[in-house]
């Protein structure tokens, strides 16, 4: 299943803290405070009760205004701040295990679009026990799909590969072969 999410674009980090004088101190600004409380209203209402605690992908989508120079990375971290808590529990690496950031113009409709695939535990745990039953093989090609649907087909090996490697040794190529017959990669 994949899952997105539409906001507006964030501050620029530039514009997101502003420094204290005499201490140094950096304080949020009103306008970062406000983008964070409007993502996880937006993050409510999407439906999402409870952030994740783990991602296999996350896919983040700048559309801006104009064709001026930007560096992504300024409102990746505005972003990701303000989706910590609501759509995810941390940023870290340990929890987001793909990350993929690009940017496109649209003057009429600056936003960002996200796109995620939780990560499947669960999946990878069943893997192990049930491949002779075809539940694991089914897990697999839906989360193949979702990759493959958020950013091509060579992301898509990558993530089956990846997958393939939880597998005890006698059922992955097996697993594999069934794959890969099934959705013709």
């Amino acid at each position: 299943m994949r899952n997105s999410l539409v906001l507006p674009l964030p501050p620029s980090l530039n514009h997101a803290y502003i420094t204290r004088r005499g201490g140094g101190q950096r304080i949020m600004t009103d306008t970062t405070r406000k983008y964070k409380l409007d993502v996880w209203s937006l993050v409510k209402a999407a439906g999402i009760k409870t952030p994740y605690k783990k991602l296999s992908l996350i896919s983040y989508m700048f559309f801006y205004p104009d064709n001026r120079k930007r560096d992504n990375d300024n409102g990746l971290k505005i972003l990701r701040d303000a989706l910590k808590g609501s759509l995810f529990v941390d940023d870290c690496w340990q929890a987001i295990e793909w990350e993929y950031l690009s940017g496109r113009i649209d003057r009429d409709n600056p936003r960002v679009e996200i796109d995620w695939i939780i990560k499947e535990v669960k999946m990878i745990e069943e893997s192990k026990y049930s491949c002779g039953s075809g539940t694991s093989e089914e897990n697999i090609i839906t989360g193949l799909g979702n990759v493959h649907i958020l950013k091509g087909i060579d992301i898509a090996v990558t993530y089956l590969n990846s997958v393939l490697a939880e597998l005890p040794e006698p059922v992955r190529e097996s697993t594999r072969k069934k794959v890969i017959d099934r959705i013709g990669v």
